[in-house]
Order: structure tokens, then sequence, then C-alpha cells
């Protein structure tokens, strides 16, 4: 009599505690980010306490309008939306919670139901001991000297390192290193590199091209030692004025020059050929003469302006 009694106490309780819930797996079939609410379906089936000799199961229903969990406090938030499909844990509350939801603060739950299924969070991020698409095990390995946030491939990163540095990495093409002594260090597909050490020493090498613009405004370049630009190129500006140290003096252009020099060479020559082949006047005979007037030389006219280059300007 008395193990009878026992079996119908334990039936009625386990049948009593089937309705009760605290933690539940649970896999997203939608979410609204405007609410920041989703629909859940629960992963594990309810046990059916009615037959002791035919114990059944029977799915739980889809929960709708259920509050995500966001990670954060105050002013300061990390976000994650819910993708459908994935899984997470929806945490039963002990009380109605949707007098709290609507109010905040200290409130009256808004009736006398516990660990409702109506009443929970869904907390995102729930990972089973299998792979399963875009869910369940992360088989890249979960790094331990950091906090990360990334994608379940590890090739796309931020983390924060137990020794104070920082790592940014983007489709394991583009990494962004800040080590402890507040060095940086950037590197772009083996291509191009950013270096700036704790002494505020920086260096740029690419492989390709490297432009600097300014829509409205100007840009400074200040050094007190020395500049070296070194180019197997050409080096070209198209400003308006390119002023080289105080710029008290004009460029000048080399083929304009050298035009304006070849003129008054070849002046200067003919005056030279002119002068040693000229015929000194002659004599007097009777009312004639016989005397051979010479030909002046005809002036240069070598003009060097053409040379000035009126938008460089040098020491």
């Amino acid at each position: 009599m008395i193990r009878e009694i026992k079996v119908l106490v334990r039936r009625l309780f386990d049948t009593f505690i089937s309705d009760v819930h605290t933690h539940i797996p649970c896999q997203v079939v939608s979410y609204d980010n405007a609410t920041n609410t989703c629909s859940i379906q629960p992963c594990i089936n309810q046990i059916r306490f009615t037959d002791p000799n035919n114990l059944s199961t029977i799915n739980l229903p889809v929960i709708d309008d259920i509050p995500v969990k966001q990670f954060g406090s105050g002013k300061c938030v990390f976000t994650v939306s819910p993708q459908e499909g994935s899984y997470g844990w929806y945490h039963v509350s002990e009380r109605a919670i949707e007098n709290w939801l609507l109010n905040g603060g200290i409130v009256n739950p808004s009736s006398a139901r516990k660990f409702n299924l109506s009443d929970g969070v869904f907390d995102p991020g729930g990972y089973t001991l299998i792979e399963d698409g875009d869910n369940g095990l992360i088989v890249e390995p979960i790094e331990t000297d950091r906090i990360s946030m990334r994608t379940r491939s590890n090739l796309t990163k931020v983390c924060v390192l137990d020794d104070e540095s920082i790592d940014i990495k983007v489709n394991d093409k583009t990494t962004i290193v800040v080590n402890s002594d507040g060095e940086i260090s950037v590197a772009v597909n083996s291509k191009a590199t950013i270096d700036i050490d704790a002494d505020g020493n920086a260096s740029l090498s690419t492989e390709g091209n490297i432009v600097i613009e300014t829509t409205d405004g100007n840009t400074d370049i200040t050094t007190d030692g020395d500049t070296t630009i070194t180019s197997g190129g050409h080096i070209t500006t198209s400003g308006s004025d390119t002023v080289i140290q105080d710029g008290t003096d004009w460029a000048v252009q080399y083929t304009a020059l050298k035009s304006a020099f070849d003129t008054l060479k070849t002046d200067v020559n003919n005056f030279v050929i002119w002068a040693t082949s000229h015929v000194h006047p002659g004599v007097l005979a009777g009312a004639a003469s016989t005397a051979v007037s010479p030909v002046p030389p005809v002036q240069s006219s070598a003009d060097m302006t053409g040379s000035k280059i009126t938008d460089v300007r040098m020491p």
C-alpha cells in the first residue's frame, strides 16, 4: 500500500513539474530588430506522464515576442542579431515579466504564474558538440589569451589580448596590431605595410600607388630632420604653385633657357666672324673713295624671360 502511494505521489509530482520550465535550448524562427524580439522553437521535447506505462513526448510550441538579451550596460552595448536557425538559451523567469518589460523599475507581477514558457529572455549563442551548418560546434579553436569578436571561420576578428595589445584581422588579408608599447603595424595582402614605433617613427611601404587627397583643406608635412623623396619614375605636382624652402627666387625652364643661350651664342659668333673679316676704309682718289663701308652686325635679340617658371620658386 505504501509503495503504491509513493508511486502515485511521484507520478503526480512529475506531472506537476513537467509544466515548470527553467532553461531550454532553442532555435531561432525569426527576429524583429525593431523591437529586439524573436520567435523561438524549444529544441527539447516535453515528456508526457499521463500514461506511466507508455511515456511519450510532445513538441513544445513556438514562443513568440521573446526579448533578446544583448550584452551591455548603460550607454555601452554589444549587439548581435540572432540569425534564423541559430541556437541559444531561453531563460524562463520565476514570475510574469510583462509589467517589467513595459515599465521597467520595481513592479508587481501581472499574474500568479511561475516558470511559464511565456515569461523569459532569449540568450543567443548556443553551440552543440557537432557542426550544424553555420551553427553548432565552432570548428576553429577558441583562442585562450584574448577576448575576441570574430566570425566562425576566425578569418575576421577584433581581439583584446591579455598582454595589453590589440589584434584586428579582416578576411585574413588585412591585419592591424597595436602592441602594449603603443606601436602600430598594418599589413594589407602582404603588399603594403605601415609601421609606427614607440618613438613615433613611421614607415610606409607598398607595391601599389600612394594617393593623398584633400577636398577642402591643406596637406602639411612637417619635419625637424631631412626629407628624402626617391622615385624610379616621375615626381609630378599639379598645384598652382610649387614653393621650395623660402621661395624667394624663380625656377627656370631648361629648354627655354638653352634656346635663349643658343641664340645669343649664334649672334656673338656672327659678330666675331664680321669683326675678323671686315674691310678697313680706303683712300681718297680725286672726288671718289675706295673705302668699303662696313656692315654692322645685327644686335642679338636673345631673351631669357621665356625660361622663367612662375609657379615654381626656389631659394
